[in-house]
């Protein structure tokens, strides 16, 4: 459980004053202080993690109003007996809080109806925010923020500011864990003020350390430790203890995401010692544990061992058994370290053994892990893959596909290491597949925390505008009989008559007001789904478009291997026939992505030098063979006056011109494709460019020259249908060619051709820029290049293309981030070539490290290769310090265009 704003002030007494004002009305006045006592003392229990005691303390409290209960006969008036029934529902309240998820949630749901049976809308709140703890422990957070926001519409109504912050502050918490951090800021944020100008210095210091971990969250550690100092200030002055040590540890953990292990080792020291004096056994846990990981960074591993022994004991203490199982784990690591493999595995062994005591299973694949680490390093490798099995076993159990790749891909590395090539192959295709599992469920999952929060937003507004339209309808009420009591005492008909008809129309006004309300509410709520809609559907395309790339990369790469290869002739059309299929395939899912970017309004240009010769020299290549393949003939004419240089997007040119032309081969069955570029002179020098595609085919019937450019559309003949294709590549050309400020044309005759023309300005490049595109080509041969791809079909592919491509080439290849790192770390590279989806440490992480190194090294050029080709994921490759991407699937002239650029940039530094 987590220690929220809110339950923290209702630890220190700042929640009850209602019920205990009831309460005093009682018969008993000695059980009633008793009870109040009882309730405080469940509270403190609960906050210090001693959740036994804070249960057993709560029964008592439950058992004493169930005595009242039975004596409400005896009690004088109904507030009386409304005390003795609040009383019910707040010791079930607080029972519920420690218990179950099952029982808890019936407890608060008994307590829920008793408070809103005697109007306690105060209890009604709190027990809603007991109820989202619980869901939020069981990963329920989509019922737990829709019980935190039953409580904040409570509190917006009672015009309580102060608790709406508060429990904004906790549905940021929640939103925080679930992984959402730019959500959790918006909320932590928007209570700040309100915080801050009228809360208690326990809800102050709250609010900031909440602040302080979404940036702890996001690895903004200047921000994360500016908040934790703010809190910790905050909760100094004020004199909490508790505060103090969450603040000192906090700190504490900042400073050793910082690398700074010095001021982490005197935070969570003097968090320890606070915590020892007020006996907060999970806390004394907790900092014993940053201790040791500090310790066991700095190779001190016998104090880590020290710190962890205290750690497992603090957290049995508490009765945290998951927690002392993990402690026990990481003494075991700190044994291998220093070579006590004998007593690293019966610890290992026992901590999987405690482990097995509880009904947690999530943490299973992760010792197991562990346990075979120490296994190999005792020479039993056979017991190693027994205990990787059972990882499996309880990752499969509990559905966990992160966990499960990880042991595959372990059991993949003792396979191979031993030689066993079959099932080597059989773990990691096993592995492959649990790996991209696990990458769908947290795409999916994705989708699934923006899809939940824009109906939590919804459900808000809605109850929100309920709330409001039965207020005007009583209002509405109360005025029509207060203008009934006036017309009564003005008496006369004429004035009622009069009085009536304008009440009438009064009414008939308000009516018309909240109808219009009402469809203003609907007409913002329909924009906000549309809004939202797009949003998921521009996620789901490039999360699809990732998995699509990936597995491509190998078929594409695979199957130009084997054309380029030996093969016999009779396998020449197959393998043609894969390779077009293959092309076909892609340009359909570049399509589709740059539809959806254009309707967003997301498709941004470049503005870089380019030649345009050569740009159409590009744009032919991807063609010639399935020209070649039809007979056909190409015929290029780029005229002189063409500047050897131009600015403006050389990637959307080249598209424009790739399906201008692939249109064009597609509907010509013989004959002859023309490629002919012009030039006109602009104002204020610019220059217009003619790229026009010229076919013999079948042409366009007048009457469909109209629509040759909408979506879907194969205006060819009534039997275009057959030849395939999507109908969008005339329409994005003709979307590219307007967003460049262009045109583009049509002239067809029926059995005789088309010819298509896009008209683009562009500026003319500078003579700097005429030098950069004139450079002479690098001499690559001998390069020494890292290659980091989890894939092994892709690692392959990029192996053979590079040493097919480049005379001398030496390509060292790794699987995660961590294995790059390593070899970067020990060995001069030219270039890194980089998969950004890696497991253990991916390419992004990577990438910084490697900049991060001392030396030379560090400058190293890193291209991502990636199937990631949204804007906003290249934008991050750049942001980790990669020079530049290769998009898979990639072509090999693109690779080896890449690697050129790349080396070219640093010659240049």
């Amino acid at each position: 459980m987590i220690i929220g704003a809110i339950p923290l002030l209702i630890m220190l007494g700042t929640g009850t004053a209602s019920a205990q004002a009831g309460a005093r009305g009682l018969a008993w006045p000695e059980d009633t202080a008793r009870f109040e006592e009882l309730i405080r003392r469940s509270e403190r229990h609960w906050a210090l993690y001693q959740w036994d005691s804070a249960g057993s303390v709560a029964r008592g409290a439950l058992e004493l109003a169930e005595r009242w209960a039975e004596r409400r006969a005896q009690a004088e008036g109904p507030d009386v007996q409304d005390a003795i029934e609040r009383s019910r529902a707040r010791s079930l309240a607080a029972l519920g809080r420690v218990s179950g998820s099952i029982k808890g949630t019936a407890l608060l749901d008994g307590a829920l109806r008793i408070f809103r049976a005697i109007a306690d809308r105060q209890g009604e709140a709190t027990a809603h925010l007991y109820t989202g703890e619980i869901m939020q422990d069981d990963g329920r957070f989509v019922e737990a923020i829709r019980h935190v926001q039953q409580a904040i519409i409570i509190h917006e109504a009672d015009g309580d500011t102060l608790k709406v912050a508060e429990c904004t502050n906790t549905a940021g918490e929640y939103y925080r864990i679930m992984g959402d951090p730019s959500t959790a800021l918006e909320y932590h944020l928007t209570a700040l003020p309100v915080v801050m100008r009228l809360g208690a210095s326990s809800a102050k210091g709250w609010n900031n350390i909440l602040i302080g971990a979404v940036y702890r969250h996001t690895k903004n550690w200047p921000e994360a430790l500016r908040y934790f100092s703010t809190a910790r200030s905050i909760y100094e002055g004020s004199g909490d203890p508790i505060g103090v040590a969450i603040a000192y540890n906090d700190l504490g953990t900042a400073w050793f995401g910082s690398g700074q292990l010095d001021s982490a080792r005197y935070w969570h020291s003097r968090a320890l010692e606070l915590r020892t004096r007020i006996g907060s056994f999970d806390g004394m846990g907790h900092s014993m544990r940053y201790l040791a990981s500090i310790h066991s960074r700095q190779g001190a591993h016998r104090e880590a061992i020290t710190m962890l022994q205290g750690s497992e004991r603090e957290f049995l203490r508490a009765t945290m058994i998951t927690s002392a199982a993990r402690a026990r784990a990481a003494i075991a690591e700190e044994l291998l370290a220093i070579g006590e493999n004998e007593e690293a595995l019966a610890q290992m062994r026992s901590a999987l053994d405690l482990l097995g005591t509880t009904s947690d299973r999530k943490y299973f694949p992760e010792l197991s892990r562990q346990l075979a680490t120490i296994l190999v390093a005792n020479g039993s490798v056979d017991q190693a893959i027994v205990a990787l099995t059972a990882g499996i076993e309880h990752a499969r159990a509990a559905n966990d596909h992160a966990g499960s790749a990880s042991c595959h891909h372990d059991l993949f590395k003792l396979h191979r290491e031993r030689g066993d090539d079959e099932r080597a192959y059989i773990a990691h295709r096993r592995y492959l597949s649990a790996r991209d599992s696990a990458r769908a469920r947290s795409d999916e999952s994705e989708v699934n925390r923006q899809m939940m929060k824009h109906d939590l937003e919804q459900d808000r507004l809605r109850i929100r505008a309920e709330d409001a339209l039965q207020r005007e309808e009583r209002q509405a009420a109360l005025d029509a009989g207060r203008q009934q009591q006036y017309l009564y005492l003005a008496g006369g008909s004429i004035f009622a008559v009069l009085a009536i008809g304008l009440f009438a129309r009064l009414r008939y006004t308000a009516r018309g007001k909240r109808r219009m309300e009402k469809q203003r509410r609907e007409l913002m709520r329909a924009k906000t789904r549309a809004e939202q809609s797009e949003k998921f559907k521009e996620r789901f395309l490039a999360n699809m478009s990732h998995e699509i790339r990936t597995p491509m990369n190998a078929i594409m790469g695979m199957t130009g291997i084997l054309r380029r290869n030996e093969h016999r002739p009779e396998q020449r059309p197959h393998l043609d026939a894969m390779a077009e299929s293959a092309d076909g395939l892609l340009h359909i899912l570049n399509d589709i992505l740059d539809m959806s970017k254009l309707d967003a309004g997301r498709l941004e240009l470049e503005n870089v030098p380019f030649g345009p010769a050569r740009i159409v020299d590009q744009a032919l290549a991807t063609v010639r063979d399935r020209a070649r393949a039809k007979g056909i003939r190409i015929v290029v004419d780029v005229a002189p006056q063409v500047p050897k240089a131009v600015l403006g997007d050389p990637t959307r040119v080249k598209q424009i011109l790739e399906n201008l032309l692939g249109n064009a081969i597609k509907f010509t069955s013989q004959g002859t494709v023309m490629v002919i570029t012009t030039c006109e002179d602009g104002p204020a020098g610019r220059v217009f460019l003619n790229f026009s595609v010229k076919d013999t085919g079948t042409g366009i019937p007048a009457d469909r020259l109209e629509s040759i450019f909408e979506e879907f559309t194969k205006a060819y003949s009534t039997n275009a249908h057959k030849l395939g294709g999507t109908g969008l590549g005339l329409t994005i050309s003709k979307r590219l060619v307007d967003l460049q400020h262009g045109t583009l044309t049509v002239e067809s005759t029926v059995g005789a051709g088309s010819t298509f023309t896009a008209r683009i300005p562009f500026d003319r490049a500078s003579a700097l820029d005429h030098g950069a595109l004139g450079a002479p080509a690098l001499d690559m041969r001998d390069l020494r290049i890292l290659l980091a791809d989890d894939n092994a079909f892709n690692v392959m592919v990029a192996q053979d293309e590079l040493m097919d491509a480049i005379p001398g080439v030496q390509v060292d290849a790794v699987v995660n981030g961590f294995e790059a790192v390593a070899l970067a770390r020990t060995n001069h590279y030219d270039v890194v070539l980089m998969d950004v989806q890696m497991p253990e440490m991916n390419g992004y992480d990577a990438a910084r490290a490697i900049r991060a190194l001392n030396g030379p090294r560090s400058q190293v050029p890193i291209l991502a290769m990636t199937a990631n080709v949204i804007k906003s994921d290249l934008d991050r490759c750049i942001e980790a310090g990669m020079n530049g991407h290769v998009p898979k699937p990639f072509q090999r002239t693109e690779l080896v265009e890449a690697l050129s650029r790349a080396l070219q940039s640093r010659e240049r530094t």
